[in-house]
């Protein structure tokens, strides 16, 4: 992608094996999700990582964008992960807002990375949440069962987690799943 602002006015959905979405490494391609209304029980206000059944995607790659201004009143500001391998590399999520999630909701299996990335300013809110309450400011990583802890597995490394709020984990709700956090700053 070339560098410039991409106001987004139709979800993005992601079903297509070993892709790359690759900005300049300055970080000057931004997505931005003003453009789109998502409601009340649907998934991922931006990007859509899944296929029916949580058969989603392996071997797809952001590297070196920003995603922003997402709002989805249900799972995952930003985008929604299900049945998906994904890494993410040097992106910055910033000013999502999900009723879970603010700028991810990941529902297992799924396999997600996180290399050098900076989540700032995601929220959640109880006000429109749906039932259980909000959790999660920046991600939500939710095993589908709690019997069978580890399908979703995340690691994050090197990454800034920055004025991120929510009702359980301001960053992070982590809910039977297996993370790796290495090198990684979590402030105000």
């Amino acid at each position: 992608m070339s560098a410039g602002t991409y106001v987004l006015t139709e979800r993005l959905v992601l079903t297509v094996e070993n892709l790359v979405l690759l900005g300049p490494s300055d970080q000057s391609a931004i997505l931005d999700g003003s453009g789109i209304a998502c409601g009340s029980g649907e998934y991922g206000g931006m990007l859509n990582f899944d296929a029916p059944g949580g058969n989603g995607p392996s071997g797809v790659e952001l590297r070196n964008l920003v995603v922003q201004d997402g709002t989805c009143s249900s799972y995952g500001g930003c985008g929604f992960v299900w049945g998906a391998d994904v890494c993410f590399v040097n992106c910055k999520f910033k000013n999502c807002y999900g009723g879970q999630g603010g700028a991810l909701y990941v529902l297992g299996p799924a396999s997600l990375s996180f290399t050098d990335c900076d989540f700032e300013d995601n929220s959640c809110s109880l006000s429109s949440a749906p039932s259980p309450p909000p959790v999660g400011g920046a991600i939500v990583l939710d095993s589908v069962s709690a019997s069978s802890p580890g399908s979703v597995s995340a690691s994050f490394s090197g990454c800034n987690f920055v004025r991120n709020a929510g009702f359980n984990g301001g960053a992070l709700d982590i809910f039977a799943s297996t993370v790796t956090i290495d090198g990684c700053t979590f402030r105000e």
